[in-house]
């Protein structure tokens, strides 16, 4: 082989060697530069997720301090069962007792749990229910007439689960609603306070 030769060979070994290092430096950048990218977009998911964190965070402290707000809907009676229908309007999270009581002020009727009950509304406003006894044993029990009016009221006390853990005063509460009950036409209509 001659030296033209010689050099010919190799300048064509240093050429597919330059394009073979060009490649893997195409491909280095490339890898680089996706590598970066995602690196980038998980700082970016990161750092939403601690803000959302931040947020929740203060919600809840917002929430903790935040008067819950209940109103009493009505009464109505499904599978011979009365239950009282009240409504969060606000999220605040509740704990509460209730009870149905009549013109003496005698309790007519528990809710069917006997411990204090809790709710934890999602959205607001959002409306619950109370089960009680069976009609037919709160009138035979308390001797209420069957087929004339009488007024009941319902009684409603609650607070903040948080009001435990800060005192706050205002995040304790009470309502209560007035009723006129026909038990035998299954009819409750509200009389406004």
């Amino acid at each position: 082989m001659d030296i033209n030769n010689w050099i010919t060979f190799w300048r064509g070994v240093a050429i597919v060697a330059s394009v073979i290092g060009l490649i893997g430096l195409i491909g280095l950048a490339i890898t680089t530069r996706k590598a970066a990218k995602i690196s980038n977009e998980r700082i970016i998911e990161l750092e939403s997720s601690k803000l959302s964190l931040i947020q929740e965070k203060e919600e809840l402290e917002t929430l903790k301090k935040t008067a819950p707000e209940v109103e009493i809907i009505g009464l109505l009676i499904k599978n011979g069962e009365l239950k009282i229908i009240y409504e969060t309007l606000n999220k605040v999270p509740i704990r509460f007792k209730s009870s149905i009581v009549d013109e003496k002020n005698r309790v007519i009727s528990n809710s069917v749990q006997t411990e204090s009950a809790e709710t934890y509304p999602t959205k607001e406003p959002q409306r619950f229910n109370i089960p009680y006894n069976s009609i037919q044993q709160i009138v035979r029990t308390n001797f209420i007439p069957m087929d004339k009016d009488v007024k009941v009221k319902v009684n409603f006390y609650y607070h903040s689960i948080y009001y435990p853990e800060n005192g706050l005063v205002d995040l304790k509460r009470s309502t209560s609603q007035i009723f006129m009950a026909n038990f035998k036409n299954e009819t409750f209509e509200k009389i406004t306070n």
